[in-house]
């Protein structure tokens, strides 16, 4: 037997207006995300250009193990910007966003604390 009976009706949780405070909170963690970001790639960038400048070095006595340094720098700053990456932009599944795509850094004041 199926049951049909609602007892809520078709009661909607109504939507909450965002405050001045909260919207400019989210966007200075928006820019300040973002000036991270482009700090991590230009940090990438430099670590690929000592790369390539050591690669071009006629020393032959230490250029191996300079090489090898800077390889594994650039890996680190190749991981490091990965990660920032993956933490910029949400999974649609995450907790945080409930299924809606945002880019917007969720301030920890405000977090859910899960």
């Amino acid at each position: 037997m199926k049951i049909t009976h609602n007892p809520h009706g078709n009661w909607e949780r109504p939507s909450a207006a965002v405050s001045a405070g909260y919207e400019a909170e989210v966007e200075q963690a928006t820019h300040r995300s973002e000036r991270e970001y482009r700090r991590r790639q230009e940090r990438l960038a430099r670590a690929e250009e000592k790369l390539a400048r050591a690669r071009a070095s006629s020393q032959t006595r230490t250029r191996k193990k300079l090489i090898a340094e800077l390889v594994a720098m650039v890996e680190m700053r190749r991981q490091e910007l990965e990660e920032y990456r993956r933490m910029m932009v949400s999974s649609p599944a995450s907790a945080e966003h409930r299924g809606r795509k945002s880019f917007r850094p969720v301030p920890s004041r405000y977090d859910s604390g899960v």
